[in-house]
């Protein structure tokens, strides 16, 4: 059976092992690999699996089989029968940092709040808890006070294996079903003692801090370590970008948006104005034209401007055709009949699809070179 080193020592990055065992999985030639000894933690427990190489060859995926083996998937067999297995160290001392802020959040919700934990999550941007409670927001900037100050008196962070006999005063949520042999515990000196088989930082000094996200109903997001400083330094330069494009201090941000919303919200009324009045003025100039089929193409127009203008050309002279094309879309209005006969074919030919009534067909076009031909179909011979 392979030994997970990375459950007994967090911090081997890199370790020269035996190969045991050789698996295909496909004839284009990956492989799963059983190893002696690996660093590379596969999923489990909310945390997802490491990433790595074996012997510069990338790790495609990691599993842990009913068996207990840790199965390594090759793009092709290694070459060696001794091998150098490397683990992708940002991603996993961010795992355990985010596992070890989860341990000691969850820990200090339910002791000192009565929130215990129902699930864990580690995402690759935001973590998040579901707790059994729902906290108030005073009671969340009060747990993230705690957790801190935790992390700043530099509580070891150990682990232990023992007999499943033993989890009586353990924090736990339970045992795999048909689960056998000891049990990993994972402890925050003098603040948990949890089952756990994940990776975990040595201390929580290392933890750095832990900012927890306003809750969402019963679930409790929180950022840790690395991420908090990569959090800030994103805001730090969102507020600088937005600072030159606002021309203003960060302390201005808010209000200079809502002027700017404010302004636009009147810059839209106007424009609608604006097209009314343009969609008007374009219906009665093609009402008056004295030809049997009046033609409109405005590249900007949406649907709504065409109904617009074809209700102001048919308010002024109901029986002529007039087919109108704007962005995408077109519409054929006038008497019920000529509409309804025209229609499917002026559709056609301008390759798009469409469907009306009331001396309206209406929809959707591809080909604007197709307009000669759709104009020829109102022009019988």
């Amino acid at each position: 059976m392979s030994l997970l080193r990375c459950q007994t020592d967090a911090y081997l990055r890199e370790l020269t092992t035996v190969v045991q065992n050789i698996l295909p999985v496909n004839d284009a030639g990956l492989v799963d690999v059983v190893l002696a000894e690996t660093v590379l933690y596969p999923e489990g427990g909310g945390q997802p699996s490491d990433f790595g190489q074996i012997d510069g060859q990338p790790v495609l995926s990691l599993r842990r089989g009913s068996n207990g083996l840790v199965y390594h998937r090759l793009a092709q067999p290694p070459a060696q029968e001794t091998v150098t297995i490397t683990v992708d160290w940002p991603r996993r001392f961010d795992h355990m940092q985010q596992h070890t802020a989860q341990h000691l959040i969850s820990a200090l919700a339910a002791d000192r709040f009565g929130a215990e934990t129902t699930a864990f999550h580690l995402r690759p941007d935001i973590c998040d808890i579901d707790l059994s409670g729902v906290l108030s927001t005073e009671a969340v900037t009060d747990l993230q006070e705690q957790v801190n100050a935790v992390i700043r008196a530099d509580h070891p962070v150990r682990h232990r294996l023992v007999a499943a006999a033993a989890l009586d005063t353990v924090r736990t949520r339970g045992l795999p079903e048909g689960f056998a042999g000891p049990v990993r515990l994972v402890e925050i000196e003098g603040v948990d003692l949890n089952t756990c088989g994940g990776t975990h930082v040595a201390s929580t000094a290392a933890l750095h801090a832990v900012v927890l996200l306003p809750l969402q109903k019963n679930k409790l997001r929180y950022l840790a370590g690395q991420r908090v400083i990569d959090a800030v330094q994103t805001a730090a330069a969102r507020d600088l970008a937005l600072s030159q494009l606002l021309s203003c201090g960060v302390a201005e941000h808010l209000d200079a948006v809502a002027r700017l919303q404010q302004g636009a919200r009147r810059d839209r009324s106007a424009v609608k104005d604006a097209h009314q009045e343009l969609a008007q003025l374009l219906g009665a100039s093609l009402a008056r034209t004295d030809a049997p089929v009046a033609v409109l193409h405005r590249p900007e127009a949406d649907m709504n401007l065409l109904r617009t203008i074809a209700s102001a050309a048919m308010a002024e002279r109901d029986d002529s055709v007039y087919l109108l094309l704007g962005d995408g879309v077109f519409m054929l209005a006038g008497p019920d009949a000529a509409v309804a006969a025209a229609g499917p074919q002026i559709a056609a030919a301008l390759g798009g699809r469409g469907g009306g009534r009331g001396g309206r067909f209406q929809g959707r076009f591809s080909r604007v070179d197709g307009l000669d031909d759709a104009v020829s179909l109102l022009h019988p011979t």
